[in-house]
């Protein structure tokens, strides 16, 4: 979790991505398969004790933090699952 937090950090700082994290001490994995003939699924994960809220409320902080001070935003890009 240290490693991938870093990689991130680096990526914020230097204007590639604003991310946001949390860390768990479980998680559940759900593949949603939208056709079976095909290879294409996507991979949710989500940490217990609501992890993919707190870590869209810590992103959502940063990207208030950014918007109030355009100096310091950065394009959040966009990424398509599929």
């Amino acid at each position: 979790a240290d490693a991938i937090d870093a990689v991130l950090a680096e990526a914020e700082a230097g204007g590639a991505i604003v991310s946001g994290t949390a860390r768990s001490d479980a998680a559940t994995m759900t593949c949603l398969v939208g056709d079976f003939s095909s290879d294409r699924h996507v991979h949710f994960v989500d940490g217990s004790g609501l992890g993919f809220w707190r870590a869209s409320t810590a992103l959502k902080a940063k990207r208030a933090i950014s918007t109030a001070n355009p100096v310091q935003a950065a394009p959040v890009p966009v990424v398509s699952p599929l």
